[in-house]
């Protein structure tokens, strides 16, 4: 059973991750362990920022991941778990390569659900033109200039647009209906 743990340092804790079966991965936190919890995509999801268009990085839901476990135990400096996450990943990257290609895939599903997500408000993104708004100041005095929309413009009017669709959890937040 592969073992690992972070270098012995004064500001480090010590923390290993058990591989007990197949899938299966434990977490231990200076002698306390709980199960080493594998975010979903949804989880993923829920941490990235509306207004990001790029996904978080391997890493950084790994380090989400190691963070959740830490927090069960006590609150940790953000550097104490930085470090730690950084010497485990380093570790499953090297060792534990069935854990890295899980969270490899996560990245990979994440990065082409922002894609999906950007390519589809890029293409519904309305534009208005200055004839339509006399009292925005330009640079040019072109009179078919475009514009694009605010993020809560264009939040509200897809919500207007898609009120009629069906709800998908985690999705129709994009919709401007923040009861899904």
């Amino acid at each position: 059973m592969p073992r690992h743990s972070t270098p012995i340092s004064p500001s480090s804790p010590q923390a290993i991750i058990h591989r007990q079966n197949e899938g299966e991965y434990w977490f231990e936190l200076e002698g306390r362990i709980t199960p080493f919890i594998i975010p979903t995509n949804d989880d993923v999801l829920r941490t990235c920022k509306e207004s990001s268009r790029k996904p978080p990085t391997v890493f950084i839901i790994f380090r989400n991941s190691v963070q959740r476990c830490m927090r069960l135990f006590k609150k940790y400096e953000r550097s104490q778990v930085s470090r730690v996450a950084s010497d485990l990943w380093k570790y499953v990257k090297e060792h534990e390569k069935d854990l890295r290609d899980i969270f490899q895939s996560l990245y990979e599903t994440i990065k082409e659900r922002k894609k999906n997500n950007s390519l589809f408000f890029e293409f519904f993104n309305p534009e208005v033109s200055t004839s339509l708004t006399a009292n925005v100041k330009s640079e040019s005095s072109t009179p078919n200039k475009m514009m694009t929309l605010t993020s809560s413009e264009e939040t509200k009017i897809t919500g207007e647009l898609f009120e009629d669709l069906a709800p998908i959890p985690g999705f129709n937040y994009f919709f401007g209906n923040p009861s899904y």
